[in-house]
């Protein structure tokens, strides 16, 4: 079972402590998580920093937190290493493509439309509409509007929204979140993961899938009913 199908009763019986969200760290991590699966050689430097710790404000017993600590290292280290860092980058290249995608030379879509419709071009015609409706342009060269990194970095402007106290934003997150990226994400995070040898490519897997995870607990269940939103400054 995959820790997201178990989280929700989890979450249930541990109470309103169970999640601290800390929307800052939300809106970081998938900006962050969008860099690493799509951005240049510096936001992807940049980026790797910027994960440490995604997912920790909940309760997830599914996983081991010792081991992504360690990868955390590792990818830290490995970013401060330009041969690592264009190891990386090529290895991202041969798994998901860059400007377009070949099944033929790529191993895992990265394109959340190849997962969840027998129709694309409708499902990325609705995409395209609701980023220009928000106001949202998107920042990377990626063969379609329904890329991971694109809709991860949708997420990020939503919560910048929610930040800026734009009343409707939060409910448009939630929708996104729970209409568009959640569920495929996570088996391509599963995917992804199986076929990375970097360093940097194995903690961004593993870091997605715990974020991941804690956000299915986050938008269907948390909140607001067992989630305070509040700033890392707070904790205890």
């Amino acid at each position: 079972m995959h820790p997201a199908q178990a989280v929700a009763a989890t979450m249930a019986g541990l109470g309103e402590q169970a999640c601290r969200c800390d929307l800052e760290s939300r809106i970081r991590t998938y900006g962050a998580l969008a860099d690493v699966f799509a951005g240049s050689r510096e936001e992807v430097c940049a980026a790797v920093g910027r994960l440490r710790g995604a997912g920790s404000w909940c309760s997830l017993a599914f996983y081991d937190d010792e081991s992504i600590h360690a990868l955390a290292r590792e990818a830290e280290i490995a970013v401060r290493n330009p041969d690592a860092v264009s190891e990386f980058l090529v290895e991202r290249r041969r798994l998901i493509g860059a400007e377009s995608f070949d099944p033929f030379e790529n191993v895992v879509s990265p394109c959340g439309a190849m997962y969840v419709t027998d129709d694309p071009d409708t499902l990325l015609e609705s995409l395209s509409s609701t980023y220009a409706q928000a106001g949202y342009v998107v920042r990377f060269r990626v063969p379609c509007e329904s890329h991971v990194a694109v809709e991860l970095d949708f997420m990020r402007f939503l919560l910048e929204c929610v930040r800026a106290q734009d009343p409707k934003a939060a409910e448009a997150a939630a929708r996104f979140f729970i209409e568009h990226l959640s569920g495929w994400s996570l088996l391509f995070a599963v995917a992804f993961g199986d076929a990375a040898a970097t360093p940097i490519a194995r903690y961004a897997a593993v870091t997605l899938d715990r974020f991941l995870s804690c956000e299915e607990s986050v938008v269907r269940h948390s909140v607001p009913a067992r989630c305070v939103q509040h700033r890392l400054a707070d904790l205890p």
